[in-house]
Formats: structure tokens, sequence, C-alpha cells
């Protein structure tokens, strides 16, 4: 099973760029071959997404900021215990989504990379299959 993060960003936090985002994943994931990266459109339209690879895994990351980030936002702040009280009126998130990891060769690096969320980007981060923050 895959898993998805909502990184609701708070207002004080400057948006981040994808080529930032790509700066600390490679940090991040330092203990692997080197991660490939791609930048790609949706083939729909939309914004433009950071893709990463290493061998085995991928992670995907989208900068989203719209009405509908604000109003799931709003929906997830009044459903969901432990959201921060800016979290109801925020409007601009990175949605995460990692691939299949059905040997857990990669939870050490999704939990960096959730660390490095809370931790580094101030980011309220709010796992949907398990309806709660982290």
């Amino acid at each position: 099973m895959s898993i998805s993060f909502y990184a609701l960003l708070p207002p004080s936090q400057k948006a981040l760029s994808l080529e930032q985002i790509q700066e600390a994943v490679t940090r991040l994931l330092s203990t692997h071959a080197k991660p490939s990266f791609e930048f790609e459109e949706p083939p729909f339209g939309g914004e433009i997404n950071l893709l990463v690879k290493v061998p085995g895994w991928w992670v995907r990351f989208f900068i989203e900021h719209d009405e509908d980030v604000l109003s799931d936002s709003a929906h997830i702040a009044e459903s969901t215990a432990g959201a921060p009280s800016w979290a109801k009126s925020c409007g601009k998130r990175m949605r995460v989504l990692f691939g299949e990891d059905p040997s857990k060769t990669y939870t050490n690096e999704i939990l960096f990379i959730s660390d490095w969320l809370i931790q580094e980007v101030n980011a309220a981060v709010y796992v949907p299959q398990e309806k709660s923050f982290w």
C-alpha cells in the first residue's frame, strides 16, 4: 500500500520551490544510490510536480495552493484532533505521495521526509489514511 501526506504550510512559511525540495531530498536520501529527479507536467494541465526515484521506490511532491486546498484544510482542521489553529485557513500545502514499499526498505526515508517537513519546513503533516496529524 502506498502512503500520502498533506504537509499544511503555516502562513509564516514562504512557498517552497520544487528545486528547494530537490535539494532537501538529495540530502535526506544520501544513504542510497543517487536519486534521479524528473519534473513532470500533468497530462491534463496543472502544476508541475517533482518525481524522485531510487532503485525500487519513488516519491512525488506536489505544491498546491488554491481554493480546494483552503476547503480541504478547513475540513481537516474541523474534523481532526491536534490540528494547529492556523490550519483552518491554510491555503498552501505540499502533497507527498510515496510509492509502494512492501518490503519496508524505505521506511526510514519516509520518516526522514516527514521529519524534514515538520522540523525544518514547520508543516503540519496530515496523513489522510490515518485521519491524523503526525
